[in-house]
């Protein structure tokens, strides 16, 4: 369930995974670094060309269904979304990236951001939860 690109790098500790019927599709050009996971059980994670994903990030398309306070959350189950990250975006160190977001081409997430909504393309995010810093331009 899992295909990728040419040119795709893993560091130490990095952990990928697409059980399931989960799909992680990566492309060219693309580095993960040390600590860092993409989990794609049951759901999808869509990664473009040219992408870099820093330390210690998290990618983690599901989320644990907790809508009974009369059954413990471990046994509720998980709801399964997507994520999409377009060609040419930048994930700095510590940040996660929640089920159902896409973010925009060329867009920079700073270190320790948490993205739980769509960003447009070429936005620069930063905080918890991610908002926009301001948008990337041509000098």
């Amino acid at each position: 369930n899992i295909e990728l690109g040419k040119n795709v790098n893993f560091a130490k500790n990095s952990y990928v995974y697409a059980n399931d019927n989960g799909v992680l599709i990566i492309g060219d050009n693309f580095a993960m670094n040390n600590n860092s996971q993409l989990g794609a059980a049951s759901g999808k994670i869509v990664i473009g060309n040219d992408c870099s994903i820093a330390p210690n990030c998290v990618l983690r398309a599901s989320n644990h269904t907790f809508t009974s306070i009369e059954i413990p959350i471990r046994e509720q189950g998980h709801t399964y979304g997507e994520i999409v990250v377009e060609d040419d975006v930048w994930i700095a160190s510590n940040c996660v990236v929640t089920a159902n977001t896409r973010i925009g081409k060329g867009s920079i997430i700073g270190a320790g951001s948490v993205v739980t909504k769509n960003v447009e393309p070429y936005s620069i995010m930063g905080g918890v939860p991610a908002k926009l810093i301001k948008k990337r331009f041509n000098t």
